[in-house]
């Protein structure tokens, strides 16, 4: 920890800086995945749709590229799932999206805000402990969520075999938005 001697005044705005840079590298990865989330849970809604339309909710069956086909029951449950899926993502990662802003804006108000009577190591040293809570939190999301999103993905790519190709090309771009960010 640092003390608030002279000499630890350029360890403590290094510090500082440092924070400010893990924010600032968390927000840019964190805050475009709710929207390609979002994006793709439309693009399920769009295929389930379309499924509905033509074939129903029922035993029905759905053909799709090299004579495949699946029951539409089946193909509407995949899609719902995929959409659930992904919309609980979008959901987390707005929630921690949100939290970055609040704890960026928080920090800066600490570090220049006028109160003399804690030192500013101490308040520099709590902040790095809530982004260290935050780097590990956003660790968690990839790590608890990354496999449903994986399989939601999945499942919509197989989808996608049974619906128009414009869906295909849609879903193609929304996943490459998508995986640019996940860790």
């Amino acid at each position: 920890m640092y003390s608030s001697s002279v000499s630890a005044n350029s360890q403590v705005l290094d510090r500082y800086n440092f924070n400010r840079q893990n924010l600032t590298n968390l927000k840019r990865d964190v805050s475009p995945l709710a929207n390609a989330a979002l994006g793709l849970a439309q693009t399920a809604r769009e295929m389930k749709a379309h499924v509905l339309s033509t074939s129903g909710n029922n035993r029905n069956l759905v053909y799709g590229d090299q004579g495949r086909s699946i029951q539409s029951r089946d193909l509407v449950k995949m899609l719902d799932g995929a959409k659930n899926a992904l919309k609980s993502f979008a959901s987390k990662a707005q929630s921690l999206d949100r939290e970055i802003d609040f704890f960026s804006a928080h920090q800066e108000g600490l570090f220049r805000g006028n109160m003399a009577i804690v030192p500013q190591a101490d308040k520099v040293n709590w902040c790095t402990g809530q982004v260290e809570k935050i780097m590990k939190r956003t660790s968690r999301l990839g790590a608890d969520q990354g496999p449903k999103v994986s399989a939601a993905v999945d499942g919509l790519r197989h989808a996608a075999r049974f619906t128009p190709q414009n869906i295909q090309s849609d879903l193609d771009s929304k996943v490459a938005a998508l995986n640019r960010r996940i860790h």
